[in-house]
């Protein structure tokens, strides 16, 4: 089913949000004015937004596509904040909705704090995997790790080989050896080591060997 979904997220647009027009779809003086979202259809990609002309007694109104639109947040008393700042020192004041948007644009500030909600940790791995893994590999759902294994296997070795089950490990071992093998090589810390090494038997052989011979990295 579509949704109003706008450009770089996976939520939909609801009524009230403000908006605004992305650049290659502006007209002339298009980002001098605030536009709001007054119908959002659940099961349509397009939305009806008024754009708010001061002095006007009639707003205009239009149909647009959601995904020609991005959403703006209001940041209220935090708004001349740097949003680095207003993440790593007023997250908890900040309500759901504005810390859903800060996954979307900040991922790795919000992900960093570690204060982050399951909600917010399975939003990121939706939309930057490889940071939600760094951050909250073992937060998101096995169901997820599962999901990531086979997009973005590289980082789920790098960060979750903990949280697959040896079957999917000795599978992404056999079918990825060489992303094994520099991760051994360039991350020596890294849990895949102990994650390989409790496998023992049925280990790609260019894999074993790495494992056997790379402590540090480079050699």
């Amino acid at each position: 089913m579509s949704q109003p979904i706008p450009h770089n997220s996976i939520r939909p647009l609801t009524v009230g949000e403000r908006v605004q027009i992305l650049p290659k779809w502006q007209d002339a003086g298009d980002s001098d004015f605030v536009r709001i979202v007054i119908e959002a259809p659940a099961d349509s990609p397009r939305v009806l937004i008024q754009t708010k002309i001061p002095g006007m007694a009639i707003q205009p109104t239009e149909t647009i596509e959601a995904s020609q639109l991005e959403r703006v947040i209001d940041l209220g008393p935090y708004g001349d904040m740097p949003p680095e700042i207003v993440i790593g020192e007023h997250l908890g004041e900040l309500p759901k909705e504005l810390r859903l948007f800060l996954v979307e644009k900040f991922p790795s500030e919000l992900m960093s704090t570690a204060q982050y909600t399951p909600e917010e940790a399975d939003l990121c791995a939706r939309l930057h995997p490889s940071i939600a893994l760094m951050h909250a590999a073992d937060t998101l759902t096995d169901g997820r790790i599962q999901q990531l294994a086979e997009t973005h296997s590289f980082a789920v070795l790098l960060h979750a080989s903990h949280r697959l089950a040896p079957v999917e490990l000795l599978n992404l071992a056999a079918t990825r050896p060489g992303e094994c093998i520099i991760i051994l090589e360039r991350h020596p810390e890294s849990l895949l080591r102990y994650s390989l090494r409790a496998l023992h038997d049925g280990l790609n052989p260019n894999v074993a060997a790495a494992l056997t011979s790379v402590s540090q990295p480079g050699g």
